[in-house]
């Protein structure tokens, strides 16, 4: 004699599979929400590098300017991912995926104009420099003063960044 188990219905385990997705996805973030943590993150890092170059302006006025220069791309950076994730586009994981997002000639899924474009590309272009060129410590009155107006640039690429941002819809008061 061939003994019967119970199998419970089909009908009960697509209700039990049915009730589990549910309350599954009742503790997973949407998308949208998703999203909105990552535009908080970018801006929170944008604001921290901020925070580090106003500290650097006041405590070492004529010091480390190669620092100040990658901080500043990298706030420029952030806002930009900011924006992206805003707009629910997957924020690239390089620099040359995301010069293609931008450019106002190739893919520009964010309508990027071509001056906050420039803006980014100049402030990518001082970040590289002061990542990869040696500047020596006891740096010549001339190089001083080359480094000083970059960084001077830098900070006016930086507000143009924040400007079309910011016209673009993304808060950036803290």
């Amino acid at each position: 004699m061939i003994q019967k188990t119970h199998i419970p219905s089909l009908f009960f385990y697509n209700f039990l599979t049915r009730k589990l997705i549910l309350k599954i996805k009742k503790n997973i973030p949407t998308r949208n929400a998703f999203c909105k943590l990552k535009v908080k993150g970018h801006i929170a890092k944008a604001f921290n590098n901020e925070r580090f170059l106003q500290s650097m302006d006041d405590s070492f006025p004529n010091d480390f300017f190669d620092w100040r220069l990658i901080a500043t791309f990298y706030s420029a950076l952030h806002y930009i991912s900011a924006l992206i994730a805003m707009n629910n586009l997957r924020v690239p994981d390089d620099h040359k995926q995301r010069r293609r997002l931008l450019d106002p000639e190739g893919e520009n899924q964010l309508n990027m104009e071509i001056i906050p474009f420039e803006a980014y590309i100049e402030l990518y272009d001082y970040s590289f420099k002061a990542r990869y060129t040696s500047y020596s410590i006891d740096i010549s009155d001339f190089r001083l003063i080359l480094i000083k107006k970059d960084y001077t640039q830098a900070i006016e690429d930086l507000n143009i960044i924040k400007e079309f941002v910011h016209k673009r819809g993304l808060k950036l008061d803290n």
